[in-house]
């Protein structure tokens, strides 16, 4: 998120204090291995004093954010994992489902995340490659419209294919130099 801006320090903040709760259920290995584990938890926190930022300004087109202190915040959420096997093949799902507010104004944080999900797959390739494997992913996240404007993006997906290899070895090092 600092990538394209610019991000100041401020000397009059206060340390933030928390209540968080969680709650959650895993899973291990279900349906005859088909199932490796799963996880879905939800989570809630009430922060006074949130330390977040605002925009201050832009300078040569590039936007000038603050660190301030929110008064009352509430982060919250749900987020959950399945991990699936077929074989030596593995798909791994992913959501997130997070939302940060103010409290007292009830806009929504410029910096608690936006709802995503994910999906992976994992599968080795031995006959192209020794000790090889080929990795599917596919991200999605979702817009971010009602924060500041500066900060305000269009929903967006990342797909990625990679090849990757273990390649095994033998070497020594030897003490050269004693001092």
């Amino acid at each position: 998120i600092h990538g394209m801006l610019r991000l100041f320090g401020n000397s009059a903040l206060v340390p933030e204090r928390s209540l968080a709760y969680e709650a959650g259920v895993r899973t291990g290995e279900a349906w005859g291995g088909h199932i490796a584990g799963s996880r879905l938890s939800v989570f809630r926190s009430d922060v006074d004093d949130l330390i977040s930022f605002k925009y201050v300004g832009a300078v040569e087109l590039v936007p000038n954010f603050l660190y301030y202190n929110l008064k009352r915040a509430r982060i919250e959420g749900v987020e959950g994992t399945l991990d699936l096997r077929f074989g030596r093949t593995a798909l791994t799902l992913n959501a997130a489902l997070p939302r940060g507010r103010d409290v007292i104004t009830g806009k929504r944080l410029n910096d608690s995340g936006v709802p995503r999900t994910s999906i992976e797959l994992l599968t080795p390739v031995p006959r192209l490659l020794p000790n090889g494997a080929v990795a599917m992913r596919w991200r999605w996240n979702d817009a971010i419209t009602d924060v500041d404007p500066s900060l305000a993006r269009s929903a967006f997906s990342v797909t990625s294919i990679e090849v990757s290899t273990i390649m095994s070895g033998g070497g020594a090092a030897k003490n050269v130099s004693t001092s």
